[in-house]
């Protein structure tokens, strides 16, 4: 296939705040280079409501350091908390810089207290404090960066442990793109979406994850699927909305069909409640049919007050008003949905990975949250760790001279490989992995049922490189196949990893192995050298 071929100094993979916050820390940096951001929609970024930072007077970095420690069962990787937590303070004066404004009563921030902090920390700009930040970045730089996002990556080309660029589809012009570039920021965000019930957005899938494995990367713990503890399900226009759990602590309630409050007896009262915690205590609920014919328990906001609700939350509240909902006389239909992934590419201090000049923030990345993440930790990890990644990429070493028959001849031994399906077959697969995933991957899982779901996936990739369904080989059917198969990867990736994780932690609950390990351990799966031999060997997965 004949591809067209791009250059950049820096290509930034992903179109939410941790691509964004990149792209800003690489051009403070190294202003004359060249700069690509590609990425489709804007990732989960859109709905932060804000972030943590230890800025109250009975709070400190050591408390908030502890607090994420303790809710990831100590299984983080302590070096990233620390910059997570210490970085956290700068990150005000950054976006004030940006000219965003955070809510205040009087001369002091409002904070909120998130899930399972034992301070109020969370800080905020309205309701809107993610989509601010992309809208800010991109009005500094949009003469200067090269925003490309109506293109998706599918490949990240690796030679001998460098990276030399990736393999893009432009959606609109229905064309793959090949991108030379000599330095790649990875920021394409979770990997949640493979569910069937999920508060992600369509853009985000697993191409991120199997990109950077292919390339070599190790990955890190990608059993911790963190389920957000109360997701809309009703009415059709916010399902998979999440319902904001801030509200907590100000006085919502979590209620079942028979009415019963389920937290009522579960948390001492003050105490730091998890989202692992919650979770499981709805999902058993509902498994025990405690609740309405479709699955759902309520959120029951109806004694927060008023004021509360109109100040603090007003953006927030109109959201579901316009759905039809009035949170301060209805209770909202709820069920927990995949959230986060906790795992992912395994990255250095300086967000660099084991691929030469492959830098990786945000979502994607693994090992800062250990088990379970606190609530307002994911916004802040896309700016910090964005903003190191683009620092870091900024001072990268590397020879610009890939030539275009080197990445041109890489794109074709790809296309080479590709065993193209239809979009029959290919529907059949993903509804099949949904399934599973959603049948064995839940809040609660078991060893038959990974092993079978772990079964099936195998199946499927074997399949895909073997079985082909299709003979006119369209770039959009080869396009569509590329993203089963990434899919389908991560997901036998996240099913390996909850097979060998025999113990219980935080959002990993085994009914089979109910305890958690005396002692912490890491799962790491290690990237093999590149994608082309690992599509030689899949004769047999």
């Amino acid at each position: 296939m004949n591809v067209k071929i791009l250059s950049t100094d820096c290509l930034i993979i992903g179109a939410g705040g941790s691509a964004f916050m990149a792209a800003h820390a690489f051009k403070q940096h190294n202003e004359k280079a060249k700069v690509m951001l590609l990425g489709i929609g804007s990732g989960a970024t859109p709905y932060v409501h804000g972030f943590n930072v230890p800025i109250g007077s009975d709070d400190s970095v050591e408390i908030f350091i502890k607090d994420t420690m303790i809710s990831g069962n100590y299984l983080n990787d302590e070096s990233l908390v620390r910059i997570l937590c210490k970085d956290s303070l700068q990150l005000l004066e950054d976006l004030q810089n940006l000219g965003i404004e955070f809510n205040k009563i009087g001369k002091s921030y409002e904070l909120l207290r998130a899930l399972g902090c034992s301070k109020a920390r969370l800080v905020s700009s309205g309701n809107t404090t993610g989509a601010q930040l992309i809208t800010k970045i991109r009005q500094l730089y949009n003469d200067t960066i090269d925003f490309r996002q109506d293109m998706h990556m599918v490949r990240l080309c690796a030679i001998d442990g460098c990276i030399h660029g990736a393999l893009a589809f432009n959606e609109q012009l229905h064309e793959f793109i090949c991108i030379k570039a000599p330095v790649i920021i990875l920021a394409t965000g979770g990997f949640c979406n493979l569910y069937p019930f999920s508060t992600n957005t369509s853009d985000i899938a697993g191409d991120g994850l199997a990109g950077a494995f292919f390339a070599g990367a190790d990955l890190i713990d990608l059993e911790f699927i963190q389920f957000e503890p109360t997701v809309a399900t009703y009415p059709p226009s916010v399902r998979g909305k999440g319902v904001i759990t801030t509200l907590i602590h100000q006085g919502a309630t979590i209620r079942n069909a028979l009415g019963d409050d389920i937290l009522k007896n579960s948390f001492l009262e003050g105490s730091a409640i998890n989202k692992d915690k919650m979770a499981q205590l709805i999902y058993k609920e509902i498994q025990e049919g405690h609740c309405t014919t479709d699955g759902s328990v309520f959120f029951d906001a109806t004694n927060v007050p008023q004021s509360v609700l109109d100040t603090s939350y007003h953006l927030y509240m109109e959201r579901y008003r316009q759905a039809g909902i009035d949170f301060s006389t209805t209770a909202v239909p709820i069920a927990p949905g995949a959230h986060t992934s906790l795992g992912g590419v395994k990255i250095n201090p300086d967000c660099s990975t084991k691929v030469k000049n492959l830098y990786a923030c945000g979502e994607v990345i693994g090992g800062l949250h250990g088990s379970n993440r606190l609530g307002g930790n994911a916004g802040l990890e896309i700016l910090v760790f964005g903003k190191i990644a683009g620092t870091s990429a900024s001072h990268a070493v590397y020879d610009n001279t890939i030539s275009d028959n080197l990445i041109k001849n890489w794109s074709n031994e790809i296309f080479e490989s590709l065993v193209v399906q239809d979009n029959d077959n290919l529907t059949k697969m993903r509804s099949l992995l949904q399934q599973h995933l959603d049948e064995s991957l839940n809040v609660v899982r078991e060893g038959v049922g990974l092993q079978k779901t772990s079964d099936i996936l195998s199946e499927i990739l074997h399949n895909l490189a073997k079985v082909r369904s299709y003979k006119k080989n369209s770039a959009q059917s080869m396009f569509k196949t590329m993203r089963l198969y990434n899919d389908v990867t991560t997901a036998y990736l996240l099913t390996t990893s909850a097979l060998k994780r025999t113990d219980s932690s935080g959002s990993h609950m085994r009914s089979d192995y109910p305890n958690i390990s005396e002692v912490p351990y890491n799962l790491i799966i290690k990237g093999p050298f590149n994608y082309l031999d690992v599509m030689k060997k899949n004769k047999k997965v």
